[in-house]
């Protein structure tokens, strides 16, 4: 179903299939009373009709976190009713008694009629799906969550979450620190250049990994995600992007100068992208091998000693017919760097992985935060660049907090 109404963290829908979650902020210190209130009064045990799931905090994600996912889903009724408004407290104790809140204020969309006809079923037999969630470092921690109406009606649930340590923390410098808790932001990138880095031009292979004429939210996160770490991570005094698609032959995106604002930019582009229709030119055999050849010659030849060029994407997507000898004679690498940092491998080698392998670049294989930080740390001391290290990462101020008791 399509969603009705979106409001910050949730997203609540007249169902019949799944829920989609927005970003869930920190509620501001003035309603801390509130959501305290809602969450020390309301009964884990209520005649409303909602459950509650907690998920996720089992993986690390490329941004170097633990994804935690929760869900409400209520049914329609005389206790649940459209047009209402019901208010969701969200609070997460770590093991030292800090805590986080979030407060939201939901307003249950009326069943459009057209919706009512056309499904000829009861109200008691729609619901609402809420979801939302939170990202955290290694730690244990309580989670609670509150759901109320104005007029006292109310539900909570809670649970105890063990995230493990990081295997690799020390060469992780963008990690999420024991105990911390954040907003599940998009990825971002602030901007951040290094004089004494390197150049840098990313090559990033948009594709997409289902059989949709859209570009997945799990590959935009992806891309967006391990497109952020790279950039985090990589010391760089200049970063060139460009985002093709293959099959098409066609670039999607590009910024001469990448800065926070181009990276915000990327991520509607890549919202927006479709691949239903694909130009006849672009079926011509080979056609996708000459388009990366071209591409990839436009953006080498600027390039100086102290450059690389940088292929990211998914591995074996779009296999292709293997490059022929006479079309590397107009690549005139010089001494800039080419490498391709690959996602799984989904099939045979394909067309960027030959030709990284054809102008003596280097393939690094990742599926993992922990594999993709080791990738990074290597293309640093290839380039000759120092590498991050925790310690020079600032972090950022804390959210404010109260006392709560230990979650223990």
């Amino acid at each position: 179903m399509k969603p009705l109404l979106c409001i910050s963290s949730f997203v609540l829908l007249v169902v019949l299939t799944n829920s989609v979650a927005c970003a869930q902020d920190f509620a501001k210190e003035k309603d801390f009373a509130v959501a305290g209130r809602i969450l020390d009064s309301a009964p884990a045990k209520s005649p409303l009709p909602c459950a509650f799931d907690l998920s996720g905090g089992r993986f690390l994600d490329f941004l170097y976190r633990y994804p935690v996912g929760f869900q409400i889903g209520c049914k329609l009724g005389n206790k649940i009713l459209p047009g209402t408004t019901w208010i969701a407290a969200i609070r997460v104790t770590n093991q030292d008694g800090k805590r986080v809140l979030m407060l939201e204020e939901l307003d249950i969309p009326q069943v459009p009629r057209e919706s009512q006809t056309r499904f000829d079923a009861p109200l008691s037999k729609l619901n609402v799906l809420m979801g939302g969630g939170f990202a955290a470092g290694p730690g244990r921690y309580l989670v609670e969550i509150a759901l109320t109406d104005r007029q006292g009606d109310s539900i909570r649930k809670s649970w105890r979450l063990k995230l493990p340590e990081y295997k690799g923390a020390p060469k992780i410098p963008s990690a999420m620190p024991p105990g911390a808790v954040a907003p599940m932001h998009p990825p971002r990138w602030d901007g951040a250049l290094n004089g004494a880095g390197i150049r840098v031009t990313v090559m990033l292979d948009i594709e997409s990994i289902y059989p949709f004429p859209w570009l997945g939210a799990w590959g935009r996160e992806y891309l967006l995600q391990s497109l952020a770490s790279l950039l985090e991570q990589l010391p760089s005094k200049s970063v060139r992007l460009i985002a093709f698609n293959l099959e098409r032959q066609q670039v999607l995106f590009s910024q001469d100068s990448l800065d926070s604002k181009g990276f915000t930019k990327l991520e509607k582009t890549l919202g927006q992208v479709r691949f239903d229709t694909i130009p006849y030119q672009s079926l011509r055999q080979g056609a996708g091998v000459d388009f990366l050849v071209n591409l990839t010659e436009q953006e080498i030849a600027p390039m100086d000693a102290d450059g690389a060029v940088v292929f990211l994407g998914i591995a074996g997507m779009r296999p292709e017919n293997k490059l022929r000898g006479e079309m590397l004679n107009k690549l005139e690498t010089r001494s800039t760097h080419v490498y391709y940092l690959s996602y799984f491998n989904l099939g045979d080698p394909d067309s960027i992985g030959d030709l990284t392998k054809k102008l003596h670049g280097a393939i690094f294989s990742f599926n993992s935060p922990e594999s993709l930080a080791h990738a990074i740390a290597k293309i640093s001391n290839q380039m000759g660049a120092a590498p991050l290290t925790p310690d020079a990462q600032t972090p950022g101020p804390e959210p404010k907090i109260a006392n709560p008791p230990n979650p223990e």
